[in-house]
């Protein structure tokens, strides 16, 4: 490890007596004395994971060497880091620092994952869980960090993002819409990938999270992470009540489509592209303007009031005209006469007919034969 010329001298006053490590001019290397001691003792007592507690009494064997617990700590957590093993306590990785060691804390051996899968993973760790700085480098500590923050956010989200779903399915199938939108792949591969970080070891979650399956983008996953709550209570709405009688109502009335098409979108598209709450509320205020606008009643049928009939004055035809008359006259007898009209235009281009004509009920008001 490269260090400034101006520290050097207070580095070597620590590090050498402690036997931590040995300085030249420019550069620390660190020793090997603690690790091997440490492994012989861990071999002595069939011991795997040792404790802070353990540590710090084999620091003092064979001979006392009376350091203050801020000093053991320097040295446990040196040798930690050399051997790659991570603190953990009751079962969870937790984060350590110089005067904080619990006495039953204990160091386990920590996989590394590959450089290009932790580099994936922290990379998606800030895009889908916001956890800005959890890998600056990847080592035990890191490592064990992560996975343990990814197995905390998968346990607080599990149970919204399969709330979620189950909303926004049922609403997709109450407007006839498949599951195939962007909305809808994007809670399924957000519920598939807390329910990977929730098994496996803090190596297993990483490779998880690194190798998690993006169906539209990160950013649509993260949006769905942090509002599932929220989007549940938007799906679940009382304001659908209304949106369904418009949606009902769409195909016969084009002021109802218009809406219907417009809440669509919110139903198919990311959180991120459309906020599913900001539409619904804009919708819903259209949809009750829509319904309480006053309903014209349908036309009713045209009354035709009966006039007195004058008696139709018998007349001789011109010369050259036809006349066809027909009174009281029944179905058959219309087409009869019709028939006789359309004969004489036929034989003759250049003829013209006048029709009048009169339907009313025998003996009713309106008969002209009365």
């Amino acid at each position: 490890y490269g260090m400034e010329r101006n520290q050097r001298d207070e580095i070597r006053r620590i590090v050498q007596p402690l036997e931590l490590a040995s300085c030249g001019e420019a550069h620390l290397s660190l020793g090997s004395h603690w690790r091997n001691h440490f492994m012989q003792k861990m071999s002595a007592a069939a011991v795997n994971n040792p404790t802070v507690r353990q540590l710090r009494q084999w620091i003092d064997e064979p001979r006392l060497m009376g350091l203050s617990e801020e000093v053991s700590d320097l040295i446990v957590l040196t040798w930690a880091a050399q051997s790659g093993r991570s603190a953990y306590l009751h079962g969870s990785s937790i984060p350590v620092e110089i005067g904080n060691l619990n006495r039953e804390c204990e160091f386990r051996e920590q996989t590394l994952p590959p450089e290009d899968q932790w580099t994936r993973a922290v990379r998606h760790a800030q895009d889908i869980f916001g956890e800005a700085g959890s890998g600056a480098g990847r080592n035990a500590s890191n490592v064990a960090s992560l996975g343990q923050a990814l197995l905390t956010r998968a346990n607080e989200r599990i149970s919204a993002l399969r709330d979620y779903q189950q909303a926004l399915l049922k609403r997709l199938d109450t407007w006839e819409l498949g599951h195939d939108g962007d909305r809808a792949r994007t809670a399924e591969a957000s519920l598939d990938l807390v329910l990977a970080l929730t098994q496996g070891s803090a190596s297993d979650r990483i490779a998880a999270l690194a190798d998690a399956r993006i169906e539209t983008s990160a950013a649509a996953m993260g949006a769905v992470m942090a509002r599932a709550p929220s989007l549940s209570q938007s799906l679940r709405s009382s304001q659908w009540g209304v949106l369904d009688v418009i949606h009902r109502r769409s195909p016969t009335d084009s002021k109802s489509q218009i809406i219907a098409d417009a809440v669509i979108p919110a139903l198919n598209d990311d959180e991120h592209v459309t906020s599913l709450e900001q539409l619904l509320t804009a919708q819903h205020q259209l949809a009750l303007q829509l319904i309480e606008e006053p309903v014209q009643p349908p036309p009713g049928p045209v009354v035709v009031q009966p006039t007195a009939s004058k008696p139709t004055p018998t007349t001789t035809p011109a010369p050259g005209t036809l006349q066809f008359q027909r009174r009281s006259a029944s179905a058959g007898a219309v087409r009869e006469a019709l028939q006789q009209v359309e004969q004489a235009l036929a034989a003759d281009p250049e003829l013209r007919a006048d029709i009048d004509c009169r339907v009313y009920r025998p003996g009713a008001d309106g008969d002209p034969n009365q």
